[in-house]
């Protein structure tokens, strides 16, 4: 069975801050502790970590060529057409 979510994010609204973090770095875990202001915290390094969620992404939508056949479309025009 799939796990039921792939990252947790989280926005920290007194630090106006994003948190992403990955499902396997939570699993079994009961809570989380984020502590914005110490760079050494165990979830300093998924601060503003966006690039995850856009890997994901690439991942389940590999380039794709385009129509020409020619070269690869942008990673920005992947998105554009998975999102819609």
């Amino acid at each position: 069975m799939r796990d039921p979510w792939d990252f947790l994010a989280t926005y920290v609204v007194p630090e106006d801050l994003w948190y992403i973090i990955p499902w396997p770095v939570l699993d079994g875990q009961a809570s989380v502790q984020l502590r914005p202001a110490r760079d050494d915290s165990k979830y300093a390094k998924y601060l503003g970590a966006w690039e995850l969620l856009k890997r994901e992404l690439l991942n389940q939508n590999p380039p794709k060529k385009d129509p020409k056949g020619t070269s690869d479309l942008s990673r920005e025009e992947v998105a554009a057409s998975a999102s819609g």
